[in-house]
Formats: structure tokens, sequence, C-alpha cells
């Protein structure tokens, strides 16, 4: 991706929230046996917290700076 699609909020969270998701799946699943659903939603909320928290941060910082 280049620097531009990335950030897009749009994609910048679609992003984060697959990369939670495998993270969540890969430790839930194959290291803990949990469930897959479970390990899903857990790494959607985490990704999509993320993204706004980060989001939002970034675009306050960009505010305070003008």
């Amino acid at each position: 991706m280049s620097r531009t699609e990335i950030e897009n909020p749009v994609i910048f969270t679609i992003v984060v929230i697959l990369i939670s998701v495998l993270f969540s799946i890969f430790i839930q699943v194959i290291l803990l046996t949990g469930t897959l659903m479970i390990a899903v939603l857990t790494g959607a909320f985490i990704g999509l917290s993320y993204a706004v928290v980060y989001l939002y941060l970034q675009r306050r910082q960009r505010d305070l700076a003008t």
C-alpha cells in the first residue's frame, strides 16, 4: 500500500481490525485453544477501539499544530 492509502481513515481502520483479528485468532485458538467466534469478536473490538483512539489523537494533534 502506498502512504496515501494508509492515511485514509477507513482503510486504516480496516487494516488495523484485520491485523487485530488475525493476532487474536492466533493467540486464542492456536495457543490457548479458545473458540474462533470469541477470537474474531475480541480482535474486532480491540482493532476498532485502537483505530478510533489513534485517529482521534492524530486529528487532535493536527488541530493543535495549526
